[in-house]
């Protein structure tokens, strides 16, 4: 079993469905880097990207974003379809995370320091899951009204 094994199946049981019971749908095509979520209204269209790290570790993020119904634009000018947007090329994108940084990352792992002293290798998957569901709301409050909260960290563009 790999090291993400666990917190990947974790995703898929309690997350997956949590999403789903907001309207998204779950798009795979990416995976296993990205889970792709969108959530499609009459004028808008809502993107929540889970990226997973890189190089195998337990740890993954949240990208969100959001654009019109008509899609986007690419870097070289061509328009991209909705359903082909991710949530890193909407023009609001940001990260939710344990912390407001480009860097942070929901993790199953401990951080390099405590890897010193602890015997213990991984957390349960749980933990970063229950943080994933209980701040989502932060996510929503955003797209509602603006407000950035304690776990998000919005992209410049």
């Amino acid at each position: 079993m790999g090291t993400t094994t666990e917190l990947r199946q974790e995703i898929k049981r309690r997350f997956v469905p949590f999403m789903v019971e907001r309207g998204f749908t779950l798009d795979m095509r990416d995976a296993p880097t990205f889970f792709l979520f969108r959530k499609v209204t009459t004028d808008m269209v809502y993107f929540c990207d889970l990226q997973w790290e890189k190089y195998g570790k337990p740890r993954f993020r949240l990208i969100f974003g959001r654009c019109g119904t008509e899609g986007g634009i690419a870097h070289d000018g061509s328009p991209i379809p909705s359903s082909d947007m991710k949530a890193s090329w909407c023009k609001d994108a940001g990260t939710l995370a344990p912390k407001q940084s480009p860097n942070s990352w929901f993790r199953q792992d401990h951080p390099w320091w405590k890897r010193l002293v602890s015997s213990e290798t991984l957390l349960t998957a749980n933990l970063p899951v229950d943080q994933l569901t209980d701040w989502f709301n932060e996510v929503e409050r955003y797209w509602e009204s603006a407000k950035v909260g304690p776990h998000l960290w919005l992209w410049k563009r």
